[in-house]
């Protein structure tokens, strides 16, 4: 019956390459897409986007659905608040799990961060490391959590502080450890699309940047 794959977030850096790494692999049958706007869908008869508000998520959208890819995420600046923040990286993955366990899907990805830790002084990382502890608890036969370095890729608006850090890496990446090396976004979609697909992927497994490649 294939692999009926759903990515929240599917038009962000991440999303949109996961998506079209999906159709890929021979062994997905559909791509269904949650977004909040949808500006250039990618056009393929294995691809469905909706447009909903993930504050307010229908259940009847997780029907069939085996397998979940979150790439839902902001920063601090975009975010405007600590409040806002957590809304976007910590309630959206957790009621997209919460809806998807319920309708019987067996797998989750999480984009998280490098660094992600639910006892880290800084509140970034707490959130994405809470995340993290609560994802293990839902029941989910597979979970796979990616904890990218900065990540590289063309996004539809540079953000400053990640341009400073692109030219910092440049200049000094080579004096640093791989594991801080930066994270190309096409080769981490492409490496959770073939995890996906492969039913050795079971239990809690986490993919820290160095092995993200």
């Amino acid at each position: 019956m294939g692999c009926h794959v759903m990515v929240a977030g599917a038009t962000g850096l991440v999303g949109a390459h996961v998506v079209n790494a999906l159709l890929d692999q021979s062994l997905v049958a559909s791509v269904h897409c949650l977004v909040r706007h949808c500006d250039a869908p990618i056009k393929h008869p294995k691809v469905q986007y909706h447009m909903v508000d993930f504050f307010n998520l229908n259940q009847s959208l997780f029907t069939g659905i085996t397998h979940v890819v979150c790439c839902v995420g902001t920063t601090m600046k975009d975010a405007g608040s600590r409040e806002q923040f957590q809304l976007v990286d910590h309630y959206i993955p957790k009621e997209v799990a919460r809806l998807a366990r319920l309708a019987g899907a067996s797998s989750f990805s999480l984009v998280s961060s490098m660094g992600a830790d639910d006892a880290s002084r800084w509140f970034y990382l707490r959130v994405k490391g809470a995340i993290e502890t609560h994802l293990k608890g839902v029941g989910f036969d597979s979970l796979m959590i990616y904890r990218p370095s900065l990540l590289l890729g063309k996004r539809k608006s540079m953000r400053w502080g990640e341009y400073a850090g692109i030219v910092f890496l440049w200049l000094f990446g080579w004096l640093m450890p791989a594991r801080f090396l930066p994270t190309n976004a096409k080769a981490l979609a492409t490496l959770m699309a073939k995890h996906v697909v492969e039913p050795s992927m079971k239990g809690d497994r986490i993919f820290d940047a160095a092995m993200i490649h």
